[in-house]
């Protein structure tokens, strides 16, 4: 789970400035080795659309350049589209027990 905020949402969130709302953006990373990229990330995609199908998703495949790859780094993210602040916070238990459900079920993909 990664949270990122601006230098501007920051500075606005400690100087309590009025009519200003920071919050942070929020992004979902997975990550796994494979040697088949291609057909584990097309499954992994459909996963990922199942389960956050408004969300943006990104998949990034890494291979050490000049070598021959014996398998690859693999990492799908999820973006969200709103900023999450200290209203949503109830909801970070919530979306870790989702987030372990998909765990679970990549993980079952990969066996």
């Amino acid at each position: 789970m990664v949270l990122r905020s601006s230098l501007q949402a920051i500075a606005a969130e400690i100087l309590e400035t009025p009519g200003s709302h920071p919050g942070c953006g929020l992004e979902l990373r997975f990550a796994w080795a494979t040697k088949e990229p291609e057909r584990r990330c097309h499954d992994v995609q459909a996963v990922m659309q199942e389960n956050w199908p408004d969300q943006r998703i990104v998949q990034h495949i890494h291979y050490l350049f000049g070598e021959a790859p014996v398998s690859f780094n693999v990492s799908a993210s999820v973006y969200f589209d709103r900023q999450v602040n200290e209203e949503q916070m109830q909801d970070i238990p919530v979306l870790c027990d989702h987030m372990l459900h998909v765990l679970n079920k990549l993980f079952m993909m990969h066996e």
